[in-house]
């Protein structure tokens, strides 16, 4: 018995799934403007300090329009004192300001512009409402009104 095979050609059956949806894809971009950046180095070793004196007024120093209640005043010291006492003996062995170095009495008392930061965008229009700056004083954010 022989037989020969020959090659056909059947047309493709096709059909929908029923349990998946068909999905649209959509191409979109976006452009904007380049962000501009600089890099600027900070060290902040020296330190300043302003002191204020007030003249003395006299020999009153109860303050005007005040009528303090002296018993109240004496029964919130005396529940907070020992609160107080133990988080002051526990900064005294606390080691945060080693190697902190007291710059008062240095005798320097002026400030001096080290460097000017700008936003070229806003053309000195606007002026910074806050400062902040992080730990180290690596970072340095400010704002401006809206």
């Amino acid at each position: 018995m022989s037989v020969e095979f020959t090659d056909e050609s059947l047309e493709p059956v096709e059909f929908k799934s029923s349990w998946k949806r068909e999905r649209s894809v959509a191409e979109q971009s976006c452009q904007t403007k380049d962000v501009h950046t600089d890099s600027v180095e900070v060290q902040s070793y020296e330190t300043f300090d302003q002191e204020v004196q007030t003249e003395y007024g006299g020999d009153s120093y109860k303050l005007q329009g005040t009528d303090a209640d002296n018993q109240a005043l004496a029964e919130f010291l005396h529940k907070v004192e020992p609160m107080i006492t133990q988080c002051l003996n526990r900064n005294l062995k606390s080691r945060a300001f080693d190697g902190f170095i007291d710059q008062r009495e240095s005798g320097s008392e002026t400030v001096t512009c080290m460097h000017t930061l700008f936003n070229a965008d806003l053309k000195e229009e606007l002026q910074v409402t806050d400062l902040s700056w992080n730990a180290t004083g690596s970072t340095l954010a400010a704002s401006y009104p809206c």
